[in-house]
């Protein structure tokens, strides 16, 4: 156990104490705890028995409703206090070689506060201190309204790494919201040059965990045919990006490059087109007579962009994705995957002399990736996945009537109709197991394979 950690369960012992403190004095004064008292409790105690209990405390509280516990959970302050300055943690992702973590606190951090969060990625043969530097330039005297983390040596962030170091993208943020007090709701995703490549490639794979992505001077690499970058592309679909680069900067003309393909601007300009086509949240910007080393946003589109809040309680939702860690979207999760998620980087396509290739590609590509789609209207849910065995579907306030019943059909056929009942347990469990307070879902639904639903 690290000193951090140590000092961290000694707080948390000691807060766990003072709630507990104050119970047995109201207890003594013939005053029942307070739904806050209760809630802070229940986010203290590391014990799930113990927590289990909370929760009845709470359920029998008079005229408690189910609003007034998320209101609760949006109050509660138990994170310990940073100073201001460089802050370091550790991913244990891949033991064997953890990734560093350069963190930005910013001046006069406060835990009754929530901070916007900007992980940032650096380029090929480059140092978190270094893009850290880079993103304090830019964003000037604002600095210190954000939070700011710079992973060194980061992995997972590429179409092409191993099932272990996919975790990492998700395993930073939830490391990051259990440190600091981070505002859930706008979390943006940036880097340069390779740090843009993974920019690109882990907003389109964990789409919607962030409010922005924004890519500089990198674009929509590691994948290998043009099929999968047009199945993949419209995962952005609710999740804006900001792409700039540098119109010069594309490899010199040469026999055999194909300037589509090699190269930043090329690319990002197939790009373009194809998020115009789909009408994506893309903005692209082209910097006239920039090469690869001077890409900067626009002063403007840096504010706009840092503006974003994370597009949530969607009414369709459409997400293809790679290894388990990666399926979700807003109010989709999958819990077990069917088979193994493909981990190869190459494959082999057979296609009659006759055949369509590109469409055999596709087709094998739809076989291997997994997905998640789903619309909601009104009181009826429609839901088609691909390589799911067990997925997870929340219902959040305002998405449906739960006086009324809703009609859920899996794969063409209704799985469920009755009244879904709110439920304060399924709401705290959810904030205590992700660490998240703004994002709360009503209820929770397990949908299987065979068209089992359990409410849990």
């Amino acid at each position: 156990m690290t000193d951090v950690d140590a000092k961290r369960r000694s707080l948390a012992a000691l807060f766990a104490a003072v709630v507990l403190c104050a119970f047995v004095t109201a207890l003594a004064n013939d005053d029942p705890p307070t739904l806050d008292e209760l809630v802070a409790a229940y986010f203290s105690e590391s014990d799930a028995g113990k927590r289990a209990q909370l929760v009845g405390e709470i359920e029998r509280l008079d005229a408690v409703t189910i609003d007034a516990v998320r209101d609760a959970i949006g109050r509660v302050d138990v994170w310990d206090p940073r100073e201001a300055g460089p802050d370091t943690l550790t991913l244990p992702t891949v033991p064997q070689d953890p990734t560093q973590v350069l963190v930005r606190v910013p001046k006069g951090y406060a835990t009754d506060h929530r901070y916007p969060l900007i992980v940032a990625l650096h380029g090929q043969g480059g140092r978190a201190d270094q893009i850290l530097r880079y993103y304090e330039g830019l964003l000037g005297t604002r600095v210190d309204e954000f939070i700011i983390a710079a992973p060194q040596d980061y992995k997972g962030y590429q179409f092409y790494c191993t099932p272990q170091e996919a975790t990492e993208p998700i395993e930073l943020l939830d490391t990051l919201r259990r440190r600091y007090r981070i505002d859930t709701s706008r979390i943006y995703l940036t880097g340069y040059s390779m740090g843009g490549h993974g920019s690109f490639m882990t907003g389109i794979l964990c789409a919607d965990v962030y409010a922005g992505v924004m890519p500089l001077a990198g674009t929509f690499v590691g994948t290998p045919t043009e099929e999968l970058r047009s199945l993949l592309l419209p995962n952005l679909a609710d999740t804006p990006m900001l792409l700039v680069w540098g119109a010069n900067d594309q490899p010199p003309p040469g026999e055999g490059i194909d300037p589509r393909v090699v190269g930043i601007a090329g690319p990002n300009r197939v790009v373009r087109q194809m998020a115009a086509e789909s009408a994506l949240p893309l903005t692209p910007i082209e910097l006239p007579g920039v090469g690869h080393f001077d890409v900067r946003p626009p002063t403007d589109s840096l504010a706009d962009f840092l503006k974003l809040e994370r597009r949530t309680h969607l009414k369709t939702v459409s997400h293809w994705f790679r290894y388990p860690v990666q399926g979700r979207r807003d109010w989709l999760r999958l819990r077990a995957f069917t088979g193994q998620p493909w981990d190869d980087q190459m494959f082999t396509v057979r296609v009659q002399p006759d055949g369509d290739l590109s469409a055999e590609m596709l087709r094998l590509l739809k076989r291997w990736l997994g997905l998640l789609s789903g619309t909601i209207d009104g009181q009826r849910i429609e839901i088609k996945t691909k390589r799911v065995q067990e997925l997870q579907v929340r219902l959040y306030a305002g998405m449906v009537d739960f006086t009324k019943p809703i009609q859920l059909y899996y794969q063409g056929k209704i799985r469920l109709d009755r009244v879904v009942a709110p439920r304060i347990s399924s709401t705290l469990r959810t904030a205590y197991d992700e660490w998240e307070f703004q994002y709360l879902p009503y209820a929770r639904l397990t949908l299987a394979r065979s068209g089992e639903v359990r409410q849990h």
